[in-house]
């Protein structure tokens, strides 16, 4: 992973193409920070349709901000397959958001960028309880995690991506995720989590998905 010199203080932020994690990155970039944007490709990597989305979201965030953004695409789909082999079902949205975190602190480090930020609202998902949340937490104690819109309706949520231009760029066609459990778990335990992914190898495949990450300086 090649070293990127930014002159602002920095964040790493989870960008998936969908309506919350784009505003979530915006408010952030609106404080002054420059951005890393961490994205996870759930489908076949010959499938371009993501990437396309993705870049179209990160450049209008570099056009509206006027911030330095670089963005990483990692090809998530092995590893939740994996998941879906070693753990049980019910927790693998757990799992993922574990390993994204995971992940994006491990980037933080390489860059030296100061925290992470996720589109999480409180209650919105399975894996965005509170109790999930926790349980999400404890993988990354050693770096901030700030979630700009937990408290947030999703109807304000709509209103800021129309008012600032997203809403037509997350709403563009895209690959669904086919790895969510019918029957997610929603009151996770901690330690059931902790226990899960030390079987999983989480430092050696997020090190192995960076390095082969696709980086866009974005323009």
């Amino acid at each position: 992973m090649s070293k990127l010199n930014f002159q602002h203080r920095t964040f790493v932020s989870l960008l998936s193409s969908g309506l919350d994690s784009p505003i979530a990155t915006y408010l952030m970039l609106k404080k002054g920070f420059d951005g890393i944007l961490l994205s996870f490709k759930v489908s076949n990597q010959n499938d371009t349709r993501f990437n396309a989305k993705i870049r179209k979201i990160a450049h209008h965030l570099k056009q509206i901000t006027n911030k330095k953004l670089v963005l990483y695409i990692i090809n998530h789909k092995e590893t939740l397959e994996k998941f879906v082999e070693q753990g049980k079902r019910k927790l693998t949205c757990l799992f993922c958001k574990s390993f994204m975190l995971y992940s994006a602190s491990v980037l933080a480090q390489n860059l030296n960028a100061e925290f992470i930020v996720t589109g999480d609202i409180l209650g919105e998902q399975a894996s965005q309880t509170l109790t999930n949340i926790s349980a999400v937490q404890n993988i990354v104690n050693d770096i901030p995690v700030i979630r700009p819109l937990v408290g947030f309706e999703k109807k304000d949520v709509l209103k800021l991506s129309h008012t600032l231009g997203f809403y037509e760029l997350s709403t563009l066609p895209d690959i669904q995720c086919t790895f969510n459990p019918l029957y997610p778990e929603t009151q996770a335990d901690i330690e059931e989590i902790r226990n899960s992914i030390q079987n999983m190898n989480f430092s050696s495949n997020s090190q192995i998905k960076l390095k082969n990450a696709q980086m866009i300086i974005v323009e």
